[in-house]
């Protein structure tokens, strides 16, 4: 595979930034071993070996075993933060601006149809950390059915939010023509 990469970087008058470049081991048992990391050159220069790496805002780590607890857990922090601030700077808007703000920031939850996720519980947490979100964006006080509060605003839940996301990864990949995705 790196064979290939340096044959297109150079038919392509292009170069590698090495240090940018970073290789990570996928264990399926747990059993890490250091030595057992063979050295990878491009370029002529080593290419260095991480357990964690962040890939366009997405924590993705080489453990089985931490699955994606840890980037679920950032993710809510992170849809609360964005919520705060939206209710901040358009606590003036009408209801109709800040659905479509709502709809904006929140209808794409990044990589949420790659979740790897073991229990209920962490489901429900980002579950409830979305309807926050709406709660604080439209100053939604007390007992409501934040169920009906998203149909009266006609947005999706975050369950439904899941599903379309996961189908629509899972549609992008079983059209594609090359024989090797398919597999994926």
């Amino acid at each position: 595979m790196i064979d290939i990469c340096s044959s297109y970087v150079n038919e392509h008058n292009t170069t590698f930034n090495v240090n940018k470049t970073v290789c990570m081991k996928f264990f399926l048992n747990y059993s890490k071993t250091k030595d057992s990391y063979p050295e990878i050159f491009l370029d002529k220069r080593a290419v260095g070996w991480v357990d964690t790496y962040c890939y366009l805002g997405y924590d993705v780590n080489n453990s089985c075993k931490k699955y994606d607890d840890c980037e679920i857990n950032r993710k809510c922090h992170y849809l609360k933060v964005k919520a705060n601030m939206l209710a901040t700077r358009f606590s003036h808007a009408s209801d109709n601006v800040k659905c479509l703000l709502f709809k904006t920031y929140f209808s794409n939850i990044y990589c949420c149809s790659l979740w790897v996720v073991r229990t209920k519980k962490i489901v429900e947490k980002i579950r409830v950390a979305y309807n926050d979100c709406l709660r604080i964006i439209f100053k939604i006080k007390g007992p409501h059915s934040i169920t009906k509060e998203l149909a009266t605003r006609r947005v999706n839940g975050f369950e439904s939010l899941r599903r379309k996301n996961c189908f629509s990864l899972n549609k992008r990949v079983f059209s594609m023509k090359m024989r090797q995705y398919k597999t994926l």
